[in-house]
């Protein structure tokens, strides 16, 4: 990859392939979900909040995997009249 090439996010793939209707899509953005969640959990846990870390973590990779399938569904349908 050189410079000129944008970096695309493995979630950004997934939820590409989801809004397309591509087989194994659903599979590919429940893996990307999980592991943005084990991200979140770790950060939320070394920080101390340990009470409910896997329910967090798990509504805010949601959150954010929501936003990127819009996101991915809003750039494949083109520019709004």
């Amino acid at each position: 990859m050189n410079a000129s090439t944008p970096l695309v996010l493995p979630s950004a793939s997934a939820a590409t392939s989801l809004v397309r209707g591509e087989p194994g899509a659903l599979g590919a953005v429940a893996k990307t979900w999980l592991e943005r969640a084990a991200m979140i959990g770790l950060g939320i846990y070394v920080l101390g909040d340990r009470r409910h870390v896997v329910r967090n973590a798990l509504a805010g990779s949601a959150a954010i995997e929501a936003w990127v399938i819009w996101e991915a569904w809003r750039q494949e349908r083109g520019p709004s009249v």
